[in-house]
């Protein structure tokens, strides 16, 4: 049985039971292919008090020193200093020393083939520093801001990127924008791989849409426009609020729907509220028990990010049936065609928002088609067991490369 050690600050927790679900669905997959999996989720230190003022604190200082079943899959989260700074400056190197400190008390007899770290930095230069001292081959995982955002915004942060892009013995990418991006930041010294993440079973279309709005307390009549994500300016919310203000005035039963969090959202809500009363409504972080209905219970789903790598809430949007509008950045268009299962829209342009919003809304037809076509983009091409399957592949590749050139060595 292969033994896999995942590494990732992302992983889900109780007192955050909506963070980096997709790396949790991802462990399942691969739990079902027969892998034995052990997850690492290092948890910031929380200063004392802090708790006290802050949520984001009190959930760090609820998880970090646990080790847990999650939903059948054994989490371990020590705790790892993280000095206030831009994008894990310290961060990165804190984790690798916490690693190594109390690995073998986290692992408690679990002899893993591999580590595979979830994000370039801090995870997987944390992972790469550590699995060397270990004698352990390490795989990286690019999911998106930390390969195409990140090292723009801070020297020190593109070094480390670049550093663990070189030296880990193996690295994936979610799209093939993403894998581009991080063989240019590692100077062509790196061969990567694609695999695609996968999409819940539970996004499925052909639900009752007035049952599931009744349920959620939105209009049944009302022409239901969905944003999931982080309520940032880098996920164009800017542009999308922009943007609704035109929708709202030719389409009087227009309504935006905005699940979410993120720093801009107290911003955002104000200007909303002041602008468009009950008709942008701000539902916060949902449970993933629970966020499928959001999909359902909309007529649209819009993402005009300014920068992605796979967007997971794209997927699902699509795999709910949704006609979909988003940006034509990152891996998008490897998931969307335009006009024939999206629609795809330049950056940073509310102007656009409107007129695909509005193409939808005046198109019924199209907009049935749109759907039809993402739900089978989605069935054919994003699956979890594909992903499971694909990841198992890679692993042994990975391990066998690594066992000869350890054999080389003299």
């Amino acid at each position: 049985m292969l033994k896999i050690a995942v590494i990732s600050h992302l992983y889900p927790s109780p007192a955050r039971p909506t963070y980096g679900q997709f790396i949790h669905a991802h462990v399942k997959a691969l739990q079902a292919q027969g892998v034995a999996v052990r997850v690492v989720s290092p948890v910031p230190w929380t200063p004392p008090g802090l708790e006290k003022i802050s949520r984001k604190w009190a959930d760090y200082a609820a998880s970090a020193g646990r080790v847990e079943d999650f939903d059948g899959v054994r989490v371990a989260r020590p705790a790892y200093f993280t000095p206030p700074s831009p994008f894990h400056v310290a961060g990165s190197w804190t984790m690798a020393v916490s690693l190594r400190r109390c690995w073998k008390k986290l692992m408690d007899g679990f002899k893993c083939d591999l580590i595979h770290a979830h994000t370039v930095t801090p995870d997987g230069f944390a992972a790469v520093k550590f699995g060397k001292k270990l004698g352990l081959p390490v795989v990286c995982s690019a999911r998106g801001s930390e390969v195409h955002e990140a090292p723009r915004c801070s020297p020190t942060v593109r070094r480390q990127t670049r550093w663990a892009l070189q030296n880990c013995d193996g690295f994936l990418a979610v799209s093939r924008a993403l894998a581009q991006t991080a063989v240019e930041l590692a100077d062509g010294r790196l061969q990567p791989a694609v695999i695609y993440n996968g999409v819940a079973e539970n996004f499925s279309a052909g639900a009752d849409t007035r049952k599931i709005r009744r349920q959620l307390g939105l209009p049944e009549t009302a022409k239901i426009i969905l944003f999931v994500g982080r309520c940032e300016r880098d996920k164009g919310a800017g542009e999308l609020l922009g943007a609704f203000a035109a929708i709202a005035r030719a389409e009087p039963a227009a309504l935006l729907l905005v699940v979410g969090d993120g720093g801009a959202r107290t911003e955002l809500e104000s200007t909303a509220k002041s602008a468009h009363g009950s008709r942008v409504r701000f539902a916060g972080l949902v449970g993933r028990d629970k966020i499928a209905g959001y999909f359902q219970a909309a007529d649209v789903f819009v993402l005009p990010s300014y920068g992605e790598g796979m967007p997971n809430a794209l997927l699902e949007a699509m795999a709910a049936g949704l006609p979909c509008v988003a940006t034509r950045v990152g891996g998008i268009p490897e998931a969307i065609q335009d006009g024939v299962n999206g629609i795809l829209i330049p950056p940073k342009s509310a102007p656009a928002v409107v007129q695909a919003v509005g193409k939808i809304f005046a198109e019924p037809d199209f907009a049935r088609n749109l759907g039809r076509a993402a739900r089978a983009t989605v069935t054919n091409k994003f699956s979890w067991q594909a992903n499971a399957a694909n990841h198992l592949k890679f692993y042994h590749k990975t391990l066998e490369s690594w066992t000869k050139r350890k054999q080389q060595q003299p």
